[in-house]
């Protein structure tokens, strides 16, 4: 899986881990390898998904110049490239 990975593409995986689940052939050791499995697929989307929603709600509050403050610096990238678009709008 690349490093890109978009929310849409994290969905679709999520979907496939449920199919593989819910595979009515699938029992015993394999049937709680794939649970094992998914349980970790969700645990690492639900980190992606929280992190893409902080992100929104930063670039939201740039954008709508809530407050004057410092981003985290995970964060100030996106916050710079928003400052650079607007200024070449100006």
């Amino acid at each position: 899986m690349s490093s890109n990975v978009s929310l849409y593409r994290v969905n679709e995986l999520l979907v496939k881990q449920l199919e593989k689940v819910c595979d009515g052939d699938l029992k015993g050791e394999g049937l709680k390898e794939e649970i094992n499995r998914g349980e970790s697929v969700r645990n690492i989307a639900q980190v992606a998904v929280n992190n893409a929603a902080l992100i929104l709600k930063a670039n939201l509050a740039v954008c709508n110049n809530q407050g004057d403050f410092e981003m985290p610096g995970i964060i100030d990238p996106a916050r710079r490239a928003i400052e650079d678009k607007r200024r070449d709008v100006a």
